[in-house]
């Protein structure tokens, strides 16, 4: 869980994770996913896992109230390769979908994905055969960026209709950020 590690730094650089800065009105924290920037021959599942552990525990730590408001998760798979689509098995969805689901203090307000190319709408319907009912309910998939309308200007980067900075500027604040808790995250981990 080192966020120094090579691996882990590229992926830190590329912000395929960023929460936002500011959480919504009503108080909930919104990541964003970005799904295709990774290189799936270099980058594995459990690096991905891994960068989204290393990101909510240093944003509980500086937002614990997110536990109780809940969270917002927008997932853009836009451009996405097939060779991404393909390192999502029936195991790792399952795996994964349990993760966040079951091991974390997290309460989802919606999970939305947009910009869906058809191919990734296969792993979509396993994924959602994981989820409880609650969840299903509250899964989204969108193919376009209209699904940000309830998400103020202020708190959402230039790049999809906000006022907030750039997603370049959102990578480099989470990744410093991330860096100056390694040793808290650590001990976390261990």
């Amino acid at each position: 869980m080192d966020p120094f590690r090579a691996e882990l730094q590229e992926l830190l650089e590329m912000g395929v994770v960023l929460p936002l800065r500011k959480p919504d009105n009503q108080g909930r924290l919104i990541f964003i996913i970005r799904g295709n920037l990774h290189d799936p021959r270099k980058h594995k599942i459990p690096d991905l896992a891994k960068i989204c552990i290393l990101v909510l525990e240093t944003m509980m730590k500086y937002y614990p109230a997110g536990s109780i408001y809940g969270y917002s998760v927008f997932v853009d798979t836009n451009n996405l390769f097939i060779r991404q689509i393909l390192q999502f098995t029936p195991f790792v969805l399952r795996n994964m979908v349990h993760t966040f689901q079951k091991c974390y203090p997290m309460r989802y307000h919606k999970i939305v994905v947009f910009n869906t190319p058809k191919a990734f709408e296969v792993i979509i319907e396993i994924m959602k055969t994981f989820m409880s009912e609650k969840l299903k309910n509250r899964f989204h998939v969108y193919s376009h960026k209209h699904c940000f309308e309830d998400i103020p200007a202020h708190i959402l980067p230039v790049e999809y209709g906000g006022t907030d900075g750039t997603l370049e500027e959102l990578t480099v604040h989470w990744k410093k950020l991330i860096e100056k808790n390694r040793d808290w995250i650590t001990k976390m981990t261990e």
